[in-house]
């Protein structure tokens, strides 16, 4: 009778190395099995990071739009002129509308194609809405509006404030867009205008 291994094979060295086999492939596909799996994850890691980019590229774009949008409203007031912005389109009819002299109802939406300003750099954009709001007096007592008026060299003015608007929106590729709203309130008479 032959000797049996605790398997059932027969213990010849070839039966074990038909095993010895056998087991490699199978560690092998596992291993392979593994492989792909982390393929596919790295894969997946890396779209997501290209889509965090994107958007990311998308904020940054719309929060420039922001970050111009008072910058352009105080050189209007200040000194009564549009300021020119490089690589901006500024729209014709945007000092009369940061002046009140017109008006605009339309916000920067997806369906408006147009905006007070326009920054295409690339796959990346930015379009920009500044409406004016309304005007207003600080609050206070005649003693403080005119400790107030006195301030900074700034005049009599020191208490009127224009409020506005600002809707910009950044678009990145891979159809990536990132819209922020935000109000802005200049201080006539006030250095820096805030």
């Amino acid at each position: 009778m032959k000797n049996l291994c605790r398997f059932g094979f027969d213990s010849g060295s070839e039966d074990r190395r038909g095993m010895i086999l056998i087991i490699a492939m199978l560690i092998m596909a596992i291993m392979s099995i593994i492989g792909a799996a982390a393929m596919n994850t790295s894969r997946i890691d890396i779209q997501i990071s290209h889509n965090t980019e994107v958007a990311r590229q998308a904020f940054y774009f719309a929060d420039s739009g922001l970050e111009m949008s008072p910058k352009i409203i105080r050189k209007a007031i200040d000194d009564g002129s549009m300021a020119a912005v490089p690589n901006v389109v500024i729209d014709g009819g945007l000092f009369n509308e940061i002046m009140g002299y017109a008006t605009e109802t339309d916000s920067v939406t997806a369906a408006v194609p147009t905006a007070d300003l326009q920054l295409v750099m690339g796959k990346t954009s930015l379009m920009a809405d500044i409406d004016r709001t309304g005007t207003g007096f600080m609050a206070g007592s005649g003693v403080e509006f005119a400790s107030g008026a006195e301030g900074a060299g700034a005049g009599t003015t020191g208490g009127v404030l224009i409020f506005y608007t600002l809707d910009s929106i950044g678009a990145a590729p891979r159809q990536a867009r990132s819209n922020i709203d935000a109000y802005y309130r200049y201080v006539v008479g006030v250095a820096g205008g805030k």
